[in-house]
């Protein structure tokens, strides 16, 4: 019978990685959860003041990805956050 913690996926929850007001708007933050890279960057001030219509805050919250470049497989967290009005 195999044991609860030998069939758990610790990979496919959620986990807190840093306060959001430890995070500098704009500036990609890496971190290391699992021994796996991600970068974790939050949206603008300006761009936290827009929303869609349906009242959603653009970058409002942080977001977090693989710190790994598909194309080039650079780290994302050594580079920079570059937001434009066609930013979703």
């Amino acid at each position: 019978e195999a044991r609860l913690a030998d069939s758990y996926d610790w990979r496919r929850q959620w986990y807190p990685v840093a306060w959001e007001r430890d995070l500098p708007a704009g500036v990609p933050v890496k971190v290391t959860l699992f021994d796996e890279d991600f970068v974790v960057v939050r949206g603008r001030e300006r761009d936290a003041k827009k929303t869609y219509s349906d009242g959603v805050h653009l970058f409002d919250e942080p977001i977090a990805l693989v710190d790994k470049c598909p194309h080039r497989l650079a780290a994302l967290s050594e580079g920079r956050a570059v937001f434009t009005p066609e930013s979703p």
